[in-house]
């Protein structure tokens, strides 16, 4: 993969992790989203819209009765296919989305705000009741004409049928599975533009916003469904690898993202080599598209598979072996991006040799060594998008810590590439509630996977609620026998930790989280030989800093070396729980502690120049800030 940025945003230099709005592509992401309804049955292509028994049967037109009683016939798939009756280039109204941005221009439209007495903010619901009060431009299913509005009305169908607020059922649905952690709804309409930087990877900047362009006139909220969305080129990578099936996770099945492709039988198209599908442009030779509104910045997405299939009947079979090239621009004066793309994808196999190769990890690591990537202040609520980002790269988590910093909880995160089908097979579970982490964990481990990790911490976003993590991993040999437990009470922890070692057991992790009513702890064990009784490791708890540096010294010299380590807050001083494995042949190693947030990307390179791998990383908060102990090993 290449990814770049080029040209800059006033003294700024663009980077390839910019987030940017991406137009129309907004409505391909929303029908892939009305598509995952259909599929799970939840939802009928011909199912209608409005009028006795629509799937928006409770939204009546301003006045009461439709202006046009078409309208009734309108179904889902009309939306999708902006089949649905309405033709933005015929007045009085044109594109109903955008009328602040002909109002504002000094065209002759009527103004809906004003009409509906919305005052300020007009919803999308204010927008539908007045379009049911002007006429059709065309019958239903006639003719294909494009549609902001249409794809407007599609974002209310899904909160209709899902009961959640669309930018939500997007998020859960599209968005974290597919790992796509810059991608939202752009933020309430201000004079910032959101873009990325040179060093600020998916972060925003500011900078004048032009009024020429929708989203400096227009809350991107009020857009949503159809033109709302925000993203950068890596997102929408992985979006389109989950979409055509490249991806561990899958957001349509082969029958399902058909749909998507094939010649439409109505409305009929009106040329032969090419047609209007469903969220993309698409020619018979295998190519597809995405591109901007006229009236919004440029992007696109252009896709030109390897198969010649006239009838798309297997879209994977199609795209497999093909090329995808995603352009983002900051203004509206490249109309010429699909010629443009068309190029590019001709040229990839004559790229010159020395051309970088950027890869997707660069962008989701804070470090990178080899074949390990490590993200040291990772936001809570990132936490399941990213791993699932991971998952898309073929890398493993093989250590995740959650830690306090203020007010916030963040996660250190170190990853690694999968060397098999196993390792890259994992799944993470995110919970607060210990019954449902046990039916989750019990869920998956009879589909063949194993805990192979286990936390506990106090959750910002679970009003401050002790949350536990488990890592599960897919695998195909049998495994000893294993012991684990969360939030439990300390005292018969070490009881049962005694017994358990003469059983054979080791001990693999051991989290603690301090509270007024006493200390609870998170624990896996697994059962190595059960013939022997012979202890493999030693543990601690209430740990100070000093006693950490110590007790790694000291079980050094017996070749003990830190396997597990975790932090916790006790009277407002930090507190350290850590397992020592005995290992014959330990190699080098450090541990390092009181590293600052500045100095810690210094500190790495220190340690990766000399060879040094990092296998733990632990946040938290001493009297002078947040720290890191980080452990380096030299394969």
């Amino acid at each position: 993969m290449f990814a770049d940025g080029y040209g800059d945003w006033g003294e700024r230099a663009l980077h390839a992790s910019a987030v940017m709005p991406v137009s129309s592509i907004s409505k391909t992401i929303t029908a892939v989203a009305v598509l995952q309804l259909v599929q799970a049955g939840d939802l009928d292509l011909r199912a209608k819209v409005f009028g006795s028994g629509g799937v928006l049967s409770n939204l009546k037109p301003l006045s009461g009765i439709p202006k046009d009683p078409r309208v009734h016939d309108i179904t889902v798939e009309h939306l999708l296919r902006h089949s649905a009756g309405w033709d933005e280039e015929k007045g009085p109204v044109f594109d109903p989305m955008l009328n602040k941005l002909y109002l504002e221009r000094g065209h002759d439209v009527v103004d809906i705000a004003k009409a509906m007495n919305s005052g300020s903010y007009l919803s999308q619901y204010d927008v539908i009741r007045f379009m049911l009060n002007t006429p059709l431009d065309y019958e239903p299913g006639l003719r294909s004409k494009k549609s902001n509005f249409g794809y407007s009305v599609l974002g209310r169908v899904i909160e209709e049928v899902t009961d959640l607020p669309y930018e939500e059922y997007v998020k859960k649905h599209i968005l974290n599975p597919c790992g796509m952690l810059h991608t939202r709804i752009g933020p309430r309409f201000s004079d910032e533009y959101l873009l990325g930087t040179q060093g600020t990877p998916g972060a925003f900047a500011t900078a004048e916003m032009s009024s020429r362009l929708v989203q400096g006139l227009i809350d991107p909220e009020m857009l949503d469904s159809t033109l709302g969305w925000y993203s950068n080129v890596y997102d929408l990578g992985r979006f389109m690898s989950c979409l055509l099936g490249h991806a561990p996770r899958r957001l349509l099945t082969t029958q399902t993202l058909s749909l998507m492709f094939k010649r439409p039988t109505e409305p009929p198209s009106w040329y032969e080599d090419s047609w209007r599908g469903i969220g993309f442009h698409v020619r018979k030779d295998g190519a597809f598209w995405v591109d901007s509104d006229v009236h919004d910045n440029d992007v696109i997405i252009y896709h030109q598979g390897a198969w010649q299939d006239p009838d798309w009947s297997n879209p994977t079979e199609k795209t497999r072996d093909g090329t995808t090239a995603i352009i983002l621009t900051t203004n509206d004066r490249f109309k010429k991006l699909k010629s443009v793309s068309e190029r590019i994808v001709e040229m990839v196999d004559s790229w010159p040799e020395d051309m970088e190769d950027v890869s997707i990890e660069q962008e989701l690591a804070d470090l990178e060594i080899d074949d390990t990537i490590v993200r040291y202040q990772l936001g809570e609520t990132y936490l399941q998008g990213y791993v699932n980002a991971l998952r898309m790269s073929r890398y493993k988590p093989t250590w995740i810590h959650g830690y306090t910093d203020g007010d916030y909880t963040e996660f250190a995160i170190i990853a690694q590439k999968a060397k098999t089908s196993d390792d890259a097979d994992f799944e993470l579970l995110i919970e607060a509630s210990k019954t449902k982490l046990f039916s989750h964990v019990a869920q998956l481990q009879s589909r063949g996977y194993y805990l192979s990790f286990l936390q506990s911490y106090e959750s910002f976003s679970h009003d401050d609620r002790i949350t536990h993590i488990a890592l599960l991993t897919q695998t195909s040999r049998p495994l000893p026998a294993e012991r684990w437990g969360v939030a439990e009470n300390t005292d018969q922890y070490f009881n049962d930790l005694r017994a358990d070692t003469t059983k054979g057991y080791t001990l693999e992790a051991q989290s603690i989280v301090a509270l007024n009513a006493g200390s609870r702890v998170t624990y896996l064990m697994r059962q190595l030989d059960p013939e022997t009784n012979e202890r493999d490791f030693m543990s601690y708890h209430s740990m100070t800093l000093k006693e950490l540096e110590d007790e790694t010294r000291t079980n050094a010299e017996r070749d003990y070396v830190l396997a597990y380590l975790d932090t916790y807050l006790i009277d407002d001083e930090p507190r350290f729980s850590a397992i020592y494995r005995h290992h014959v042949t330990q190699g080098r190693w450090v541990l390092q502690t009181s590293v600052t947030l500045g100095g810690f990307q210094d500190e790495a390179e220190h340690w990766e120049d000399l060879g040094y791998v990092p296998k733990l990383v632990v946040g938290y908060e001493d009297p002078k800030g947040l720290r890191f102990a980080t452990f380096w090993q030299k394969p």
